[in-house]
């Protein structure tokens, strides 16, 4: 069995940890679903180096939030370059539509964002979704994208270039060699919106529904972060796992030592 550290949504930009080095679990590999902190990949890629490499190797998907303050075309380029040139840290993974396989585990990775059609009908429904994030999603204000701000239709465009190439890459028979998590910082299934958000207009924001791809591909485990809810269920045979920090104390239900296990049956120990 391969012990995995799973944390997200540390937000360390929002509330820092006073200098104090996060108590870390024994695991096998740390998993970090997306939203360390603002001020770019590198910044995460610090925190990370410093606090969490050293005991483990570390999975890491930026968030929304490691696009804070920047250009993302020039933060995903830079990314890039150093994957290529060998300069990220040895045992450190970060996943931007890549795979990595650590500690007999294979991890596929990407940022996903979302298609703005949870609980849409029609298209003006969702083109309404796309209105209410732009004036009420910070995103939309805090992330630029060469010389304009993000906008929701350049998020959607990146859902359905994230969502092709899983979709893609969990249909390849010889996939399933290792057991195999999915890491994603925006949710893949409704059963991610808190009951207190059940009718807000906002969802479409930071879940997309992936329900048929996840019982049709069967990931043996899929983790996310952005929701600041803790969940665990089960969508055909996947497991979905959110373990997020939030902003300060928000959530309650936030595990900073949460470990799950992955080998021929899933199961969470606290």
């Amino acid at each position: 069995m391969t012990r995995l550290w799973v944390i997200s949504d540390l937000h360390l930009d929002h509330s820092p940890l006073d200098g104090r080095s996060p108590i870390v679990p024994d695991a096998d590999v740390a998993v970090v679903a997306g939203d360390l902190g603002g001020g770019g990949i590198g910044s995460s890629i610090n925190w990370l180096t410093k606090h969490v490499l050293p005991h483990m190797p570390v999975v890491f998907v930026p968030g929304n939030h490691e696009f804070y303050g920047t250009d993302m075309i020039d933060e995903l380029k830079h990314l890039r370059l150093a994957k290529l040139s060998g300069r990220l840290p040895t045992g450190l993974h970060v996943l931007d539509c890549d795979t990595a396989d650590v500690a007999g585990v294979r991890f596929i990775g990407c940022t996903l964002w979302t298609d703005f059609r949870l609980g849409c009908g029609d298209g003006d429904q969702v083109a309404q979704a796309k209105y209410d994030a732009r004036y009420h999603i910070n995103d939309y204000r805090a992330i630029r994208r060469g010389m304009e701000r993000l906008t929701p239709e350049h998020t959607s465009r990146l859902h359905t270039q994230h969502r092709g190439w899983l979709t893609d890459l969990l249909a390849e028979p010889g996939l399933r060699q290792l057991p195999y998590v999915v890491v994603t910082h925006h949710a893949p299934s409704p059963w991610s919106v808190d009951i207190r958000y059940r009718d807000s207009a906002l969802n479409g924001s930071f879940v997309s529904d992936m329900d048929e791809l996840l019982q049709a591909m069967g990931p043996d485990l899929w983790i996310h972060g952005h929701v600041h809810d803790s969940f665990d269920y089960v969508v055909g045979d996947t497991r979905v796992v959110c373990n997020p920090r939030g902003y300060g104390t928000e959530n309650h239900l936030f595990d900073p030592q949460l470990v799950v296990e992955v080998g021929p049956q899933l199961r969470l120990r606290c």
